[in-house]
């Protein structure tokens, strides 16, 4: 296996394929991944997309196996082999590299260079897609493309709405420089909005600075509005104007705007002009997850995307206490094999605790113990692994 050419640009496939790689048989995450979106275009449903990218991407690594005669030995062979323990069988790199008899650092190059020989396959797949898409709308696939990113934020981060600061200080200079007048009202009702901060503040940017750019523009005015259901944002501009001038800053707005299960209308009145942004109003709810795994609160975080809960994790009791000091969780998710304090001493603990008293706990272990768990006062027990819909069930009589 030559060492391959790298193209420009290329090193951000490359980190895509390495997390997709990582992320192989995580259904949840491979469904939004924006490599499924490229190597998969068209496929609307998120599950099939998944399984798509889940066989396109076996389909590269089993054509870099070496050819019949190849030595067994042979760097080709033990490139191929990295990729098939690691990924496929899913092995630590500790294990790889006892497999394989590497040293840590031959085992990062050798991983590193067929990572780069992998995408060079991943990448003429992709090439050979677009040359079969040539026809495609671009605005699709820019659409498409925005949503993946989006959804694919949202999926990482935390859901905290916004306030007046977050935009005046990139609309404003934009407004001054245009000589438009600007009057933000109040963006109070869009704090503590269940929807992601950054994909929240791409959608306002793009709705406002669309507006701004349009000729004739004197005055821009936003105002944000409380509803028991909903929250409203609307943008009026005047005088009146053709929108066709922002019809493709709308279109990415809108794709913005369905990440979030939100919607975006425009409307026309007497000399004015105006975009309402309209989001559905829950407050989250607040998921605690006690576990020494990382990667396990990734996971629920991602199942949780577009939900109304906020996954707080925590490694240990020790920085569970400290949480559960300045903050009260809906629900506590607990796992049982953790180091120096396991969960039965910490439920224990916690039950009588005045700053956990009454919050339910729900155990989450691969030990099947859920009698343990009922005895002890837990509220439910959900074995591991984990599926989407395990986790949705178990936490369903506290979500509405």
């Amino acid at each position: 296996m030559s060492e391959p050419s790298r193209p420009a640009g290329q090193e951000g496939l490359v980190a895509l394929v390495h997390d997709a790689l990582s992320k192989l048989y995580d259904s949840t995450a491979l469904q939004n991944h924006p490599l499924g979106h490229v190597l998969t275009p068209g496929q609307e449903n998120p599950v099939q997309r998944s399984q798509d990218l889940r066989r396109t991407l076996l389909a590269c690594i089993h054509s870099l196996r070496p050819v019949a005669g190849t030595p067994a030995h042979s760097p080709d062979w033990r490139a191929y082999r990295l990729l098939e323990l690691r990924y496929i069988e899913g092995l630590e790199p500790t294990e790889v590299m006892a497999r394989l008899g590497l040293a840590k650092s031959q085992y990062y190059r050798e991983q590193s260079r067929v990572t780069q020989a992998l995408t060079t396959v991943v990448q003429t797949k992709c090439q050979e897609l677009q040359s079969a898409l040539a026809g495609q709308p671009a605005e699709d696939v820019r659409r498409g493309m925005i949503r993946a990113e989006a959804e694919r934020i949202s999926a990482q981060s935390a859901r905290e709405g916004i306030d007046d600061a977050d935009l005046a200080a990139v609309i404003e200079p934009l407004a001054r420089e245009k000589g438009i007048t600007m009057r933000l009202v109040s963006m109070a009702s869009l704090r503590g909005l269940p929807a992601n901060r950054v994909v929240l503040r791409q959608a306002l940017l793009v709705a406002l600075s669309s507006v701004l750019n349009v000729p004739g523009t004197r005055l821009l005015e936003v105002t944000s509005t409380p509803d028991p259901a909903q929250r409203i944002l609307s943008v009026r501009a005047s005088p009146r104007f053709d929108d066709r001038y922002a019809a493709e800053a709308l279109t990415m707005c809108q794709s913005f705007m369905e990440t979030m299960d939100g919607s975006l209308s425009v409307s026309h009145g007497a000399g004015t002009w105006e975009l309402r942004l309209t989001w559905p109003w829950q407050a989250p709810r607040k998921l605690l997850v006690i576990d020494d795994n990382d990667g396990l609160i990734e996971l629920f975080q991602r199942y949780l995307s577009g939900h109304a809960w906020r996954v707080i994790g925590a490694n240990d009791g020790l920085e569970a206490r400290q949480i559960l000091a300045s903050t009260r969780p809906d629900v506590i998710i607990l796992d049982v094999m953790m180091p120096r304090e396991d969960g039965w001493e910490f439920l224990l603990a916690v039950k009588s605790s005045l700053n956990a008293r009454g919050i339910p706990i729900i155990i989450c272990s691969v030990l099947n113990q859920p009698e343990i768990a009922r005895t002890l006062g837990a509220s439910a027990y959900v074995p591991k692994p984990v599926s989407q819909q395990a986790l949705l069930e178990a936490l369903s009589p506290w979500s509405s």
